[in-house]
């Protein structure tokens, strides 16, 4: 498939075709890359009403969210769907008129996060920091370093199901989950990313941890985050990897770190876990 980015504008007034670019999608060769500006979504809620920026904001955060799950997942089937003409016109359909995108614009320049940088700052608004290289870089590196190790101990890149597991609120995507007894679990996070994002990842694990503790089967798991200290420059980032660096419920492991993760898993002879419809592939 060819190279293409394609700009998502959020539309104001459909009958006058007014329009602002939101967000901007690329694809350069196996990898997708997907950012849309907080800051200018913000600066448009004046031009909705309550409903419409509601739907427009949760829209917005959870395709962020299900593209950086495909993305990560490391499969190529679900990146090739990415993008295409066709599944670009099934989201603005679901997007029910709020969200458009432009047809995809063909490029061969090889130098992926240069070229988001500039048409994003170019087309969506200037911004200092644009994050979106360092999340695939994190997951690829645990990917490749650590998954392949432990493969056969662990179950990889699962989505517990909400309802299925008591007091588990949502479906939530774990990195690597096995069992000795209690649970092992890890997920890589990156601590550079946009707050929001951030900090719905964070949650997500959080509560998926919490609603194993509340079984008395799967009391005192043992839980790893895989990541990096982020720039003291991001301070609401540093503070919150500072926070969970702290926690005694969670074991904070640096990406260069992650062979203690492997030596413990060996150790206790951890197995996949199986529980029958609690799991599902991402």
């Amino acid at each position: 498939m060819t190279d293409f980015y394609s700009i998502l504008y959020a539309n104001s007034n459909v009958s006058t075709g007014e329009r602002f670019g939101i967000g901007l999608f690329m694809r350069v060769e196996n990898k997708v890359y997907f950012q849309y500006s907080v800051k200018k979504l913000s600066l448009l809620k004046g031009l909705y009403n309550d409903a419409a920026y509601a739907l427009l904001k949760s829209y917005l955060s959870s395709l962020q969210q299900e593209i950086a799950k495909d993305t990560n997942s490391m499969l190529p089937s679900n990146i090739n769907n990415l993008l295409s003409q066709d599944y670009i016109s099934y989201l603005s359909k679901y997007a029910n008129n709020l969200i458009t995108f432009s047809p995809p614009t063909p490029f061969n320049i090889k130098d992926p996060s240069n070229i988001f940088k500039r048409l994003y700052n170019k087309y969506i608004f200037q911004e200092e920091h644009i994050t979106t290289n360092k999340k695939i870089e994190i997951a690829n590196f645990v990917q490749k370093k650590l998954y392949p190790q432990i493969k056969n101990r662990v179950n990889i890149n699962l989505t517990l199901k909400s309802g299925t597991i008591e007091n588990l609120l949502f479906d939530t995507n774990v990195g690597f989950i096995g069992k000795n007894g209690s649970i092992v679990s890890g997920q890589p996070i990156d601590f550079a990313k946009k707050n929001h994002h951030l900090e719905n990842n964070l949650s997500h694990f959080i509560s998926l941890i919490k609603a194993f503790d509340e079984e008395e089967r799967y009391k005192h798991g043992k839980y790893y985050i895989i990541g990096e200290e982020p720039s003291k420059d991001l301070d609401k980032n540093h503070a919150i990897w500072r926070q969970v660096s702290k926690k005694n419920f969670i074991n904070f492991v640096p990406k260069d770190e992650i062979n203690q993760i492997k030596d413990y898993i060996f150790e206790n002879d951890v197995r996949p876990f199986t529980l029958n419809n609690q799991i599902s592939p991402k």
